[in-house]
């Protein structure tokens, strides 16, 4: 099957009146672009995918801990936010190992910021939105809520004259089939997460917002999975499984694009570093 960001690609090719934007005659020099420019130029699109698997990350931020006199002997595996309560400065701990896991994150959407001006400079659109598409196809250390905690820092983060440092990005647009979700019916359905984030500084605009509300069933479609409409929420507010061992505990389900249902929910930029913690395991 083609990877989670080919077939988005392949998606967004079929938009009506996409404009791929390497297949445009602008000259191929200068500052990186973005993927695709969508209804009439209004909204400039961006595709990053998550790869690098930073899991190390959690051994090594926790190593230089070990021989302190409360840190906990345990057998097996065991949340890491467990572990660090034991020490005095544990939330320092986990927002550092946060910090950490997450730098695929912060340089994603850093480097869509930087191509989605540059692109909006390029066709004299400064006025469009920009929307980041960020997937994660199998980077299971990377859930939804450590993804939306940074994503929260980026969009939050404001430059020594108190401007937004990060403004070319109105809307996020997170899809994940490295996690999965119980169904909130209790009906045995696995749910793949996807994620809204919209920034409150520079808020996507109502053609924009209606463009994503119309990608969303039309990507489910597309994967010939159901949509499920979880409403506004918190990603904290769910409980995410890795895909991993939901394959290894259901072994039936249906593994058509990844996963049984396609699960959409908005989150708002209240994201901290204690909502999320990786296990770490010890014998």
């Amino acid at each position: 099957m083609p990877s989670l960001e080919h077939r988005l690609l392949a998606f967004l090719r079929l938009w009506p009146a996409a404009e791929a934007i390497d297949d445009l005659p602008i000259p191929s020099t200068g500052p990186k672009r973005a993927d695709f420019l969508l209804a009439g130029r209004a909204v400039v699109v961006e595709v990053k995918s998550l790869s690098a698997d930073p899991s190390h990350k959690v051994e090594s931020t926790l190593e230089p801990h070990r021989d302190r006199p409360q840190f906990p002997l345990f057998y097996g595996e065991v949340a890491v936010a467990k572990v660090v309560a034991h020490l005095p400065d544990g939330d320092q701990i986990m927002k550092q190992l946060a910090q950490r896991l997450t730098r695929s994150v912060e340089r994603a959407f850093r480097d869509a910021d930087k191509q989605i001006a540059s692109t909006k400079a390029i066709f004299g659109i400064p006025e469009a939105d920009g929307v980041l598409l960020l997937v994660n196809e199998g980077v299971e250390v990377l859930s939804p809520e450590v993804i939306a905690w940074q994503l929260t820092q980026m969009l939050q983060k404001r430059g020594s004259d108190s401007q937004v440092r990060y403004p070319n990005v109105s809307l996020i647009w997170v899809l994940s089939e490295a996690h999965r979700l119980d169904h909130p019916a209790g009906i045995g359905v696995q749910l793949l997460p996807a994620l809204l984030m919209a920034s409150e500084d520079r808020p996507p605009t109502a053609c924009t917002e209606a463009l994503v509300d119309a990608l969303q069933p039309a990507w489910a479609a597309f994967n010939k999975l159901p949509l499920v409409h979880l409403g506004n929420g918190e990603a904290d507010a769910f409980i995410w499984r890795n895909a991993s061992d939901e394959l290894n505990q259901s072994p039936h389900r249906d593994t058509n694009g990844g996963g049984g249902h396609i699960a959409r929910t908005r989150i708002s930029e209240t994201i901290h570093s204690g909502s999320f913690s990786p296990t770490e395991r010890r014998l």
